[in-house]
């Protein structure tokens, strides 16, 4: 009686832990506020509140020793560039002295629970088979509510309480990058989906996303999005699959888009005296991007081998340490800008190559496994992971704690080659 009472007990916890995952699926793009610092505690501390609940699960801590014994090798690289980062973190040139020092320590910090989340994910999803309805519904229905909620902020414009109660983010590029990894993991699910007619919710959902992506004129969420559709056609053909459905989802929705942020554009136009403006998708010009990334360079030939630590960009000219040329005195640009740069001036080659390469060697497994149709469900984390990296060439994928959540969470599922019920 007492063990059929430790079997149920386990099996409910089992199911708590499930959900807890799907709850932080859903939650974390919705965590964003105006203030970044508190976004990173509110994100960090899920992670380790789940990782916690993890160490109680029975045979946890045995499975992890297991694993390490089982891939020696993964678990020696990964050791090295704790240590590296850790020896770039020691060797920084920001000082207690210097202004938003905190900052450094705290960036560090974020990637040392970053790993141990890394890590309890990856043995999560090693011994536990997902709900696959349910992980693909979170997906869908945070960022449904994500898009709905900035949409309904420009409607209360005129209302002060209302709209900074809806004010979850400061600026457009957090949502902007949360929506590459939204489109990249539905455009995966449509892709593993090989349908032989249309389905019409699928093309509001895909529009609906897609709008915002006007709306933003984002051109990092186009570059991306056009990587993953070519990628996905590509996939299709090698596997002999039938892309016709595919192309037309993709075409269908983008026109559908336009007209629906049209719609938007002229209930704003309506309801304000002043409404807000859809950016050009289709514009010139890198915002100074080639002058933050021949800066972002040399701050890399000053410690070729560790870098200068965490945030070190950014502390550099918030005490006049560094100064890009074509922008003023009062403009800090927190990040290069380039997430091999942003590795390259923090890490040095070392932590860079450590990274990149387990990086790269996850990527390449989940996509041989894909092309052996050993396992299609992997097509939405090596999608994510493929569409928030294209993205990364030109912003901060590889920074915002949504987007590294998600990408965390994605390399685990392919690492642990995670199987769904």
């Amino acid at each position: 009686m007492f063990k059929n009472y430790k079997n149920v007990v386990a099996k409910n916890y089992d199911l708590i832990l499930e959900n807890f995952f799907y709850f932080i699926l859903f939650i974390v793009p919705l965590l964003t506020i105006i203030n970044d610092k508190q976004t990173v505690i509110r994100i960090l501390s899920l992670q380790i509140f789940f990782i916690t609940m993890l160490l109680f699960k029975k045979g946890f801590i045995k499975s992890i020793i297991q694993s390490i014994h089982n891939n020696k090798v993964t678990a020696t690289i990964l050791t090295l560039f704790i240590i590296s980062i850790t020896i770039s973190f020691i060797l920084s040139p920001a000082k207690v002295e210097h202004w938003g020092y905190r900052f450094v320590r705290h960036r560090y910090l974020e990637l040392i629970v970053y790993f141990f989340f890394f890590i309890s994910v990856y043995h999560y999803f090693k011994n536990t088979n997902l709900n696959f309805k349910k992980y693909i519904n979170t997906i869908i229905y945070s960022s449904l509510f994500m898009v709905s909620i900035i949409y309904t902020q420009g409607l209360f414009k005129n209302n002060t309480e209302v709209y900074n109660l809806l004010s979850l983010y400061s600026e457009i590029r957090g949502p902007g990058l949360i929506l590459t990894s939204f489109i990249s993991c539905f455009l995966g699910f449509l892709t593993l989906k090989n349908e032989n007619k249309i389905n019409y919710e699928n093309i509001l959902i895909l529009s609906f996303l897609l709008s915002l992506v006007y709306f933003f004129g984002g051109r990092g969420n186009l570059l991306s999005i056009i990587i993953i559709c070519l990628i996905s056609l590509m996939y299709k053909k090698i596997l002999n699959e039938n892309t016709k459905i595919l192309i037309q989802y993709m075409l269908i929705s983008l026109i559908v888009a336009y007209l629906f942020l049209q719609l938007i554009l002229f209930v704003y136009s309506i309801v304000l005296d002043s409404p807000p403006e859809a950016y050009k998708i289709l514009r010139f010009g890198g915002s100074g991007r080639i002058d933050v990334w021949l800066a972002a360079i040399d701050q890399f030939k000053n410690n070729i081998f560790f870098g200068q630590g965490p945030n070190i960009f950014y502390i550099l000219q918030a005490n006049n340490m560094l100064r890009i040329e074509g922008f003023g005195n009062e403009t800090i640009i927190v990040h290069p800008h380039n997430f091999i740069l942003q590795f390259l001036v923090e890490w040095g080659i070392c932590g860079t190559l450590l990274i990149l390469f387990l990086m790269s060697k996850n990527i390449l497994i989940g996509s041989l496994n894909l092309l052996k149709k050993q396992n299609k469900y992997l097509l939405i984390p090596v999608f994510n992971i493929l569409g928030l990296t294209a993205h990364g060439i030109t912003d901060s994928t590889y920074i915002h704690p949504v987007t590294v959540t998600y990408l965390l969470i994605s390399n685990a599922m392919i690492a642990a080659n995670v199987k769904y019920k």
